[in-house]
């Protein structure tokens, strides 16, 4: 009784109580709401999920058809600048309380475990347009280990020539799939999400000068790179593509190789399905070892990705899948190639409604496999994910997040369901 009260009536009481105590009014709003004086749900359905315009917003350098200029101080003839409230926005992201089953191995024998008072992590970022056409994005976070690091930092320049939207650039910290149907960000869901864009390249590691276990510039898809972008779009497509050294940059770096990457998309602009959109992706890059060592020859590893990816928008319905499948011609960087190819799959299906939509619905599916699970880092996965979310506010939530570990095909791992709830607030 005491195990089944702690799975499953126990989370639901805790949900209720803090469902009813943030049911009350809060003023914090983000600072674009604030400068434009608009709802988030003009740019979200869901936060951190973008509507349409919030992704068309996003592209044209966070300002709407080029007034980057407007609603700030004009100092002089070639200076204007914005308020600081305008710019700077904090995330804050906690789990109350998190239940996990064989969490922890006691005695031989894995045992669940509950937690609570959880504080993921909090976010301070600058971003928007700095002036017509220049762009900024600069995110810090704190996590729950008290490490701080940025994420994400980047400038843009837009709208350089032809019609607005041929050609921008951006340069500094950014993830390669930012323009695809499922970029694998600002999803409402976020656990777990590797699984659907595949390991990471070299994946097996390899080990520098003193034996420890390294990868120069081991890379995902969804991740921050430092890298210089080209992007437009026209019409109904969307194009980009990328350079970068891979994770890193600098004098530290011993990879002289880069990652380039190239993609499309092409979507709904109007009617019925407006922002829909179906895209392709691909990536090839090298990585190596990270100690050069005199008179011999960094092991490299050759990878490719690709994604194939799909989103349905139709009113208060939200489909996203992505077929993602890649290659690595050595994935533990040995002496001798071992080769490792992968396949991942992804869906998920979110749902806003109830009065005002101050409720949103989502069911995800995820499966990661290898070729081989002898050369692989982990086996084969599989989970699927639900959640229910209450907005007292636009720009605070509550939800209940279950997610359940559907297959491994190792046979000493055992299977974890986690189920948490999750408040999160950005203003």
């Amino acid at each position: 009784m005491k195990q089944i009260f702690t799975r499953s009536v126990f989370p639901l009481l805790v949900f209720t109580a803090i469902f009813v105590m943030l049911s009350g009014n809060a003023n914090a709003t983000s600072q674009w709401a604030k400068k434009y004086e608009i709802s988030c749900k003009v740019c979200h359905t869901a936060f951190p999920r973008l509507t349409y315009m919030g992704e068309k917003f996003m592209r044209d350098g966070y300002q709407f058809d080029q007034d980057g200029d407007e609603k700030k101080d004009l100092i002089s003839s070639r200076l204007v600048l914005d308020e600081l409230k305008n710019l700077f926005g904090i995330r804050l992201n906690l789990r109350p309380v998190e239940f996990q089953t064989n969490a922890i191995y006691e005695g031989g024998s894995p045992e669940d475990r509950v937690t609570f008072g959880q504080t993921n992590w909090v976010q301070f970022f600058v971003a928007g347009s700095i002036y017509k056409n220049t762009s900024i994005f600069i995110e810090n976070e704190i996590d729950d280990n008290g490490k701080s690091h940025f994420s994400w930092y980047k400038l843009g320049f837009h709208n350089l020539f032809g019609q607005q939207g041929t050609a921008n650039i951006v340069i500094g910290q950014q993830a390669p799939m930012e323009w695809m149907p499922a970029s694998g960000r600002l999803r409402v869901m976020t656990d777990k999400e590797s699984l659907a864009w595949g390991p990471k390249s070299s994946g097996g590691a390899g080990q520098d000068s003193s034996g420890n276990t390294i990868a120069e510039d081991s890379v995902g898809l969804a991740g921050a790179r430092p890298a210089i972008s080209f992007y437009g779009y026209q019409g109904p497509v969307v194009y980009f593509a990328g350079v970068s050294p891979g994770d890193k940059a600098g004098k530290d770096d011993v990879n002289k190789e880069v990652n380039y990457w190239a993609g499309g998309r092409v979507e709904a602009t109007g009617g019925a399905f407006e922002g829909s959109a179906i895209g392709f992706f691909a990536m090839r890059g090298i990585d190596t070892t990270g100690t050069a060592i005199p008179n011999v020859d960094l092991p490299k590893n050759a990878f490719t990705r690709y994604s194939l990816q799909g989103v349905l928008r139709s009113g208060p319905l939200d489909l996203i899948a992505a077929y993602t499948f890649g290659n690595d011609d050595n994935w533990t960087l040995a002496t001798t190639s071992q080769e490792q190819k992968f396949e991942a799959y992804f869906a998920q299906a979110a749902y806003l409604f109830g009065t005002d939509n101050k409720y949103y619905a989502t069911l995800r599916y995820e499966k990661l496999g290898y070729d081989d699970d002898n050369l692989s880092a982990s086996d084969d996965d599989q989970n699927l994910g639900a959640s229910i979310w209450y907005f007292p506010m636009e720009n605070l939530k509550v939800g209940l997040t279950a997610l359940l570990d559907v297959e491994h095909k190792s046979s000493d791992k055992n299977k974890s369901n986690l189920f948490h709830l999750t408040v999160r607030t950005m203003f």
